[in-house]
């Protein structure tokens, strides 16, 4: 018999718990072995972030049809926020007014000049890439080293904060607060780090992979020579404020999770799921 929803994951997890004071739904802890855990016989999964046991989840829900929601730490406003997407991560709503952007406080920036391309690090093994630390330092050298070859400009290396003992042979290895090595940068590189978010903020064009949430802003890493480098792209005002739109209403406060504020927006899930029992989902039980 089918069941309603189904919480997978650490009772600890701040979103999760929110989760659990909107819907009257069955936890299992993530100890439990995911070839234990009765997905199919539920109508919606959850769980928070998508590293190795909750891949495995995923896989078994899209095999079913059941939607996952997958929550993380969300794009702006870090740790006080989180975001709320399905069937991956990095998922953007389709809501594009700009009432929530600007309630968080986002200013849409204007292009910010600097001297050196600053290649923003990630956390080796997150659940974004699946680069364990040998790649990802293979993949930074290896854009350090393309680099050097199109331009004269300084590079600088900012590591993730939880891998601040990684180092490629640079300029500069900047181990200091974010914002501080994002201002002098003339633009930024990254494969696809919540960071790139930040410089996007600060002014800054971005070199990306297309796996990136902003990617549609960014040129492609692949792309990197002599006239994108000294001429990179910075997107336009419209194209800023339609992305920070969504991505406004795809993050959100354990407060606006657990009284369900943030399902009253989703229309792409609503459409998902128009006629079916899951459309009940997205009201107060």
């Amino acid at each position: 018999m089918s069941r309603d929803v189904l919480i997978y994951g650490p009772r600890g997890s701040k979103p999760l718990r929110a989760f659990s004071e909107f819907y009257l739904a069955d936890w299992v802890e993530q100890h439990v072995p995911t070839s234990s855990v009765p997905v199919e016989d539920y109508r919606l999964v959850i769980v928070d972030g998508l590293r190795k046991q909750n891949k495995k989840i995923l896989y078994r829900c899209q095999q079913a049809g059941i939607p996952l929601v997958v929550c993380d730490l969300g794009y702006i406003g870090r740790p006080n926020y989180f975001q709320v997407g399905f069937d991956r991560l990095n998922w953007l709503s389709n809501e594009n007014k700009t009432d929530r952007m600007e309630k968080l406080g986002i200013t849409i920036p204007k292009r910010v000049h600097g001297d050196y391309i600053l290649i923003l690090g990630q956390n080796p093994g997150d659940a974004s890439h699946d680069f364990n630390e040998f790649e990802l330092d293979c993949l930074y050298q290896g854009w350090a080293d393309r680099l050097r070859k199109i331009t004269d400009r300084p590079i600088h290396f900012r590591p993730h904060p939880r891998a601040w003992e990684m180092s490629i042979d640079c300029d500069h290895v900047d181990r200091g607060p974010l914002d501080q090595a994002l201002r002098g940068a003339h633009c930024c590189v990254t494969f696809n780090s919540t960071s790139g978010t930040d410089a996007l903020l600060a002014g800054k064009p971005l070199f990306s992979a297309t796996s990136a949430q902003y990617a549609k802003l960014a040129t492609h890493v692949l792309l990197m020579n002599i006239e994108s480098i000294e001429h990179p792209r910075f997107p336009n005002k419209g194209d800023l404020i339609d992305h920070f739109s969504k991505v406004a209403y795809s993050q959100w406060t354990q407060k606006e999770i657990a009284s369900g504020e943030w399902a009253e927006v989703y229309d792409a899930v609503r459409s998902r799921t128009a006629g079916s029992d899951l459309a009940l989902f997205w009201q107060r039980p």
